[in-house]
């Protein structure tokens, strides 16, 4: 059998930007396939470059040099049309920002991509209200914006993203707005999505805990993807035989401090 197509991939790409008369090399050659049906977290500290190799993944952005392929197609070999139908028809896109119409619906705003694609508002209307569904809003479709939490905003947000059945699902720090809760209801459905509906997402986050929950964790530094790991292998390898000793005599086998040892008194002989 040939090789699976990738969902995205990139070959040695590099980008730049002009910063005065110098230019900052945002992202320093980089090749990586991203795999279909997984969840794939891109990690680390501002400025490594996450999110313009993010940007060129969803064809938002063109590389200074290299091949960006979105289900086999070369971006390059495209016209600006052409990448605008890919990025409308097969790529869905979450942000930070929720980037919801405030005068619109839940239902409506999920609608958009569909109607703005040609779609009549009838059919647009029944498949964002499947989409809403999907995501646990199905009771929310006609609130306005200012009537859900930041988590129910993005979750319509996912929604609107789906809409159009896209191959792959980008989200550029999808939790980075919302408190605790709303960011591990919005994890939740991103991991469903995955696991129950094999849907390909790749995620931009600085937060570890929850690039913990991804399949597949690429860490930039400098430009470069500094590794490429899975967490569920390391959690699984058990921690060498010789730690176990040196941690117990450093907390004591119950988790404690050992308890203080009480000085043997001196004793003297007496002379007869």
């Amino acid at each position: 059998m040939p090789p699976a197509i990738a969902a995205a991939e990139t070959r040695q790409v590099k980008k730049s930007f002009a910063s005065g008369e110098a230019a900052v090399q945002a992202v320093r050659g980089v090749t990586v396939s991203i795999h279909s049906g997984e969840l794939t977290a891109i990690v680390g500290p501002s400025g490594c470059g996450k999110s313009s190799l993010l940007s060129m993944l969803g064809a938002i952005d063109t590389p200074t040099s290299g091949q960006v392929l979105i289900g086999g197609i070369d971006v390059a070999t495209l016209s600006d049309y052409e990448r605008t139908l890919l990025r409308r028809r097969q790529i869905g896109f979450v942000f930070q920002a929720f980037n919801l119409m405030p005068t619109l619906s839940a239902l409506e705003n999920a609608a958009l991509p569909l109607e703005l694609d040609g779609v009549s508002q009838r059919e647009a209307h029944e498949r964002a209200r499947v989409g809403l569904e999907q995501v646990g809003l199905g009771k929310r479709v006609d609130h306005l914006p200012s009537q859900m939490s930041g988590g129910e905003q993005q979750r319509v947000a996912v929604a609107r993203a789906l809409v159009t059945n896209p191959t792959i699902l980008l989200a550029d720090e999808p939790t980075g707005n919302l408190d605790t809760t709303g960011g591990e209801q919005v994890m939740k459905l991103l991991r469903e999505l995955v696991g129950e509906h094999g849907q390909t997402v790749v995620m931009v986050t600085h937060d570890n805990e929850i690039a913990a929950a991804a399949d597949r964790v690429l860490r930039m530094r400098d430009g470069l993807i500094a590794s490429d790991y899975r967490p569920s292998a390391i959690a699984a390898v058990p921690a060498p035989m010789s730690v176990v000793p040196a941690a117990k005599s450093a907390i004591g086998q119950t988790g404690s401090k050992p308890a203080p040892q009480t000085p043997k008194k001196k004793t003297t002989k007496r002379r007869k």
